[in-house]
């Protein structure tokens, strides 16, 4: 019983967290974050992946506040307990690949994205093919991810092969459906930077 109410303490310092985040109060984010990633370091074993949830948290609130170099390491913690737990195509280890791609890609170091990017490249083929489910939501997150990094033309084949899964595995009302497919409307609109031979 005592763990799940520090456990539950954990979740609302967590929610707190997004409170501050939508308000601006960066700092004050941080520090509650850092809180609440202790108590989960208190709770789990060390490469339990509930640990890694706070990591990245945490880290996106470091990149808001352009603390590149630890958002990176919080990033890669998560990373490193999430393959080891679930393995690649697990939805956690994929949001930390896109998360380490676009800040690596951020900061000029696109040489050291290229083996996430080469892995998330594996991982797409494998999550189209899963035939009882479809994670919409990653799709547009990785092809909005191609397209903030310079690969516009990656990210519009993308979303035209995940279309399909979308549309038969969806159903129409469903938010995440409608996401991509506005994604996909979007990258229709972009000129294409193939060259035309």
């Amino acid at each position: 019983m005592h763990q799940a109410v520090r456990s539950g303490h954990s979740r609302s310092l967590a929610n707190i967290v997004i409170m501050l985040s939508g308000l601006g109060r960066l700092q004050e984010a941080e520090s509650t974050m850092q809180e609440s990633v202790r108590h989960r370091e208190k709770l789990f074993p060390a490469s339990h992946p509930t640990n890694s949830f706070g990591y990245h948290a945490l880290a996106d609130i470091k990149v808001k506040l352009k603390k590149f170099d630890d958002a990176e390491a919080l990033y890669r913690k998560s990373l490193s307990i999430n393959r080891a737990a679930a393995g690649d195509d697990n939805h956690a280890t994929l949001d930390d690949l896109l998360s380490l791609i676009q800040l690596l890609c951020d900061h000029g170091r696109r040489a050291e994205a290229q083996p996430f990017l080469d892995l998330c490249a594996e991982i797409a083929p494998r999550k189209l093919a899963e035939p009882n489910s479809f994670d919409a939501n990653w799709f547009t997150k990785y092809a909005t991810t191609l397209a903030r990094i310079g690969l516009a033309d990656e990210c519009s084949e993308l979303l035209e092969r995940a279309a399909p899964a979308a549309e038969a595995r969806l159903p129409e009302s469903d938010p995440n459906r409608q996401h991509l497919m506005r994604a996909l409307a979007g990258a229709r609109s972009r000129p294409s930077t193939i060259p035309v031979r």
